[in-house]
C-alpha cells in the first residue's frame, strides 16, 4: 500500500510524480501495489486522512477485489508513503493489529509538540 504526500492538503495518487515513482518501484520489485487517495485539508480536517487510509487498508485485507486477492501476497504486506503519506503509513502500521512485513517511509513528515533544534514554530 502506498500513500502519497503533500502535507495533508495537496496531492493525489494520480499525479505523475507519485504514479511514475510507484510504477517504477512495482516494476523493479515485481510486486503489486495499491496507491490510495485520502481526503485533503482544509476541506476535510484531520483525522479524515488517517480514517481513509485505515479504511483502504481494511479493504485490501478483506480481499474484496478478486484481481488483488489472486495476485497479492498477504503474507508479505508493506506499507509505504512519502511526506504526509509516510506519517499516515507510520500511524497505520503502529495502530493496526496486523502483521506487516515492512514499512517504507520516504521523507516522513512528523511534527511534535516540542520543536527540535532548527525547527520553526507556528503559533496555533
Amino acid at each position: 500500500m502506498y500513500i502519497h504526500g503533500g502535507g495533508f492538503f495537496i496531492g493525489s495518487p494520480y499525479e505523475p510524480m507519485y504514479h511514475n515513482y510507484l510504477v517504477s518501484v512495482v516494476a523493479a520489485a515485481v510486486v503489486v501495489a495499491v496507491s490510495i487517495e485520502y481526503r485533503l485539508a482544509p476541506k476535510h480536517l484531520l483525522p479524515s486522512a488517517y480514517d481513509d487510509a485505515f479504511t483502504a487498508f481494511d479493504w485490501i485485507l478483506s480481499r474484496a477485489d478478486p484481481w488483488l486477492a489472486e495476485r497479492g501476497d498477504y503474507e508479505r504486506l508493506f506499507v509505504s508513503g512519502g511526506s504526509a503519506g509516510a506519517n499516515i503509513a507510520h500511524n497505520l502500521t503502529m495502530k493496526r493489529g496486523v502483521r506487516i512485513e515492512g514499512m517504507i517511509l520516504t521523507h516522513p513528515y512528523f511534527w511534535g509538540a516540542t520543536p527540535i533544534d532548527g525547527e520553526i514554530t507556528i503559533p496555533l
